[in-house]
């Protein structure tokens, strides 16, 4: 707790490698999400001790980053958190003359999400989710980006100044998830 103010510094809520080893992301109380670089920036040794600066810090949600997942082949990092919001973030441009992170896919819902995970098989650009929310429901949603996407069906309280306007809003309950829309696997109430 700082002293001066009384307010408890950010804490991590879920940390997770990408599947080569080569990153570890964090999530963070704050809605950050900081990555490190554990192969380049290091000579492959892991952390240079506890003053280690992230590659990489994206402001993923306006509240708590509850999880984090990594796609296939690294170059993709799935976000979820207490704002209602799923995001998706391309990494690729991030890794470049310290250009951000974007934001090309988003979901919202009616509850806080407690956790996401990618499809680990899926390959980029056809990434599918599976999300479960605070309320207890569990999601599969199906991230990619599609000019034709729909956003019928549930509103939202998420805002955040990350995320880009390029960046495709995916809302619509179907039965079967297709590019851009989602579907409920499991609700406690049904």
């Amino acid at each position: 707790m700082n002293a001066g103010t009384g307010v408890l510094p950010p804490t991590a809520t879920s940390i997770s490698f990408n599947r080569r080893g080569h990153y570890l992301g964090a999530a963070y109380s704050d809605g950050r999400v900081l990555v490190w670089d554990f192969y380049t920036r290091h000579g492959g040794d892991g952390l240079a001790g506890k003053n280690a600066v992230p590659a990489l810090a994206i402001n993923a949600h306006a509240r708590q980053t509850t999880a984090i997942s990594w796609s296939r082949r690294g170059r993709q990092l799935l976000t979820c958190g207490m704002d209602h919001a799923v995001r998706l973030w391309d990494l690729t441009a991030a890794n470049s003359a310290g250009s951000p992170a974007r934001c090309v896919a988003e979901a919202t819902f009616s509850f806080p999400v407690a956790s996401a995970q990618l499809h680990p098989r899926c390959a980029e650009g056809a990434e599918q989710a599976i999300v479960l929310l605070m309320s207890g429901e569990l999601w599969v949603v199906d991230l990619r980006s599609s000019s034709s996407s729909s956003s019928r069906g549930s509103s939202s309280n998420s805002s955040s100044s990350s995320s880009s306007s390029s960046s495709s809003s995916i809302s619509a309950a179907v039965a079967v998830p297709s590019c851009g829309e989602r579907r409920c696997l499991l609700s406690p109430t049904a």
